[in-house]
């Protein structure tokens, strides 16, 4: 087994806050698609900081985590969706927390200039184009979500792909 395997340096740091009940963990940096299910038994966790892993994710069971005050989640790949030609739910804000998005990234894949639509619900839309074959990196936007509000994204055609980074705070 190979001690540098991103699994392993989680696994290591979850049992070294498990048995030193720990109110803080700290995952910043390990490649992870997904936060181990093993987080989910630390309900003594005060602070959870997983920046930078590439999560795709935040897990339904985070609610869980009755003690967690502050969930740090930047630099990571909230969600992405492929072509999205219908108004289609990107992110919705948990019901325990509130949400920034600061970057969105939009990359058409296509050798033609299309729109899209940008929406958080229930009532702010921004329209734009993007140009052929080119990504779109929309930076510092401070797009502040309370509580089960959403991002939204429209594309006029099947072929753009959009990615959120932002952080949750609980």
């Amino acid at each position: 087994m190979n001690a540098y395997l991103p699994e392993n340096t989680a696994a290591q740091r979850i049992a070294d806050a498990t048995r030193q009940h720990l109110n803080r963990l700290s995952l910043e940096r390990i490649k992870l698609q997904r936060l181990p299910d093993a987080v989910r038994d630390l309900r003594h966790l005060e602070t959870l900081s997983v920046e930078h892993c590439d999560l795709e994710r935040r897990p339904a069971w985070i609610g869980e985590l009755t003690a967690l005050k502050h969930f740090f989640a930047i630099c990571n790949h909230l969600v992405v969706l492929p072509a999205v030609t219908t108004l289609t739910v990107l992110y919705t804000t948990p019901g325990c927390c509130r949400a920034t998005i600061d970057t969105l990234t939009i990359c058409n894949r296509s050798a033609v200039a299309t729109t899209f639509r940008i929406s958080v619900a229930p009532n702010r839309y921004y329209d734009t184009t993007i140009a052929a074959n080119a990504t779109l990196n929309l930076n510092e936007l401070n797009i502040r979500l309370t509580e089960t509000d959403e991002l939204r994204v429209y594309a006029a055609a099947a072929n753009l792909s959009f990615s959120a980074f932002g952080t949750e705070t609980l």
